[in-house]
């Protein structure tokens, strides 16, 4: 909520969100993705953009009801990275939440 009142109040008063910069920010709604508050210089990327923005935040957020279609999109974006670490990561975040850890 902070981050959303600094780009309301910033808008208001016609001032950038950091002084000197033109930063592009989008606060998306999860899981459909769609843009809830942005800044004046945000422009949406492309339908692929998009949905590596949202799967890769769902991921971060420990989601694990992926989809095929979701699920390609997400190992496009983390295929760099081996099943290994990936996998390493997503426990490590997990095991920081507060919600019951499913499998």
């Amino acid at each position: 909520e902070a981050v959303r009142a600094c780009l309301h109040k910033c808008r208001q008063f016609n001032v950038p969100l950091v002084q000197g910069a033109n930063p592009a920010l989008c606060l998306r709604i999860m899981p459909s993705g769609a843009c809830m508050d942005s800044t004046a210089s945000w422009k949406d990327g492309r339908r692929y953009q998009r949905e590596i923005a949202v799967e890769g935040t769902r991921f971060i957020d420990s989601a694990t009801d992926y989809g095929p279609k979701a699920l390609a999109v997400l190992r496009g974006c983390l295929g760099v990275n081996t099943p290994e670490d990936r996998t390493r990561f997503f426990c490590e975040v997990r095991s920081c939440r507060r919600r019951p850890q499913t499998p």
